[in-house]
């Protein structure tokens, strides 16, 4: 909660103004994507992280919303193996910008593209 208060605070929005905006966008692309769990293969109900992605066949693209791996699995490998289950050969495009982000655009030549999400 700190770094939306944070993030809220800086651009000078107020806070219920801000939840309630980040809320409508992650509903809108919850409803249009698609979800990658991964798990513990000796346990499936232990969730490890996850994915959130689009992929836009007519412009040969896939899209990134989320990835998030628990910190106690962080550095693994599990982030990597969750992206490269995807088609290599489709462009890809990431729609946050965090230091992730920008190992993304490194690693895997994505582009940075937050319009992507009103597609």
């Amino acid at each position: 909660m700190a770094f939306v208060d944070r993030f809220a605070k800086e651009q000078g929005i107020p806070h219920e103004l801000y939840k309630a905006g980040q809320r409508d966008l992650i509903t809108k692309i919850l409803k249009s994507s698609q979800l990658m769990v991964a798990v513990n293969p000796d346990d499936f109900d232990q969730i490890l992280g996850y994915m959130v992605f689009k992929t836009d066949a007519p412009r040969d693209i896939i899209q990134f919303h989320f990835l998030y791996v628990k910190g106690p699995y962080r550095y693994g490998g599990i982030a990597t193996r969750l992206i490269d289950i995807m088609p290599s050969e489709m462009r890809k495009e990431h729609t946050y910008k965090n230091r992730f982000g920008h190992y993304f655009s490194r690693k895997y030549r994505s582009d940075y593209n937050p319009y992507s999400i009103w597609r």
